[in-house]
């Protein structure tokens, strides 16, 4: 289940993308709905997710093109092991992940 804690991390990047977002002239990337996705593996739903504004021919909407997982009481190597999710499936077309590290007396974003 979700933490509150999980949740303000997530809204408060979505919302600091968002405003970038709207700062650039022409954005490709628009915020996404998270969905389930299923991998050669395991299936996973992101935290965050952004796509194209247009899909390009030929891509599927199955996959985000950036994706941000938060974490608050996963350890590193699970959140690690969630990177390699996204970005080392044969027919993902995630392009970009980034972790949001919540800890009690700092937020760490990495890429």
């Amino acid at each position: 289940m979700e933490s509150s804690a999980h949740a303000v991390a997530a809204g408060a990047f979505n919302t600091i993308f968002s405003a970038w977002a709207r700062r650039v002239v022409d954005p490709l990337l628009s915020p996404t709905s998270t969905r389930t996705v299923r991998g050669q593996t395991r299936t996973k739903k992101a935290d965050l997710s952004w796509s194209p504004r247009e899909i390009p021919n030929g891509r599927s909407y199955k996959w985000p093109t950036f994706v941000g997982e938060v974490a608050w009481s996963e350890c590193r190597t699970k959140l690690q092991e969630d990177i390699r999710f996204w970005l080392d499936n044969p027919d993902s077309a995630v392009n970009a992940a980034i972790t949001i590290s919540v800890l009690r007396d700092k937020i760490m974003v990495e890429s």
